[in-house]
């Protein structure tokens, strides 16, 4: 579920809730993962199929770095590995 302000921009909150396959193991988890923009907000609990808690994680969103869309970008771009790649100048 998604709730946007006026139609435009990213939604304020976002709630996603239901089953989710793990593509490393292949092993199917419950996800619960609330993003509240409004209130600077990231929730994010995982569980396996027989309740255990494998994930939580409650923090301000502002904090909330490193993972899925928040990770640093490579630039794959010709010239762009530094000074000790090849095609630096």
């Amino acid at each position: 579920m998604k709730a946007k302000e006026g139609g435009r921009g990213k939604p304020f909150r976002e709630i996603r809730s239901g089953d989710s396959l793990f593509r490393k193991t292949g092993v199917w988890n419950r996800i619960h993962r609330i993003i509240d923009r409004k209130n600077d907000r990231y929730y994010e609990r995982i569980e396996d199929q027989s309740g255990n808690v494998i994930r939580l994680c409650d923090e301000p969103l502002s904090q909330h770095r490193g993972h899925g869309s928040a990770k640093r970008k490579r630039d794959s771009r010709p010239g762009t590995e530094g000074p000790e790649g090849t095609g630096s100048h």
